[in-house]
């Protein structure tokens, strides 16, 4: 079962919550890497991906392709 119906396949709740990670994470002026959710669409996944806001960013910021763990 998925949970996919966003764009370039991501789920849209939480695309909302890593932006909100980088948000918060960008406010706090960390440059470390950051621990963001898997947006694979997959109901079961509770994977974490592990981005420094730049690479995040670029992530975003190409495509707007989701973060993915697998």
């Amino acid at each position: 079962m998925t949970r996919s119906n966003g764009t370039n396949g991501g789920h849209p709740r939480l695309r909302e919550v890593n932006d909100h990670i980088r948000d918060l994470a960008r406010d706090r002026s960390v440059e470390e890497a950051r621990e963001f959710i898997c947006e694979c669409g997959d109901l079961e996944c509770t994977e974490h991906v592990m981005l420094k806001l730049a690479d995040y960013d670029a992530r975003r910021n190409g495509r707007g392709s989701p973060i993915v763990a697998h």
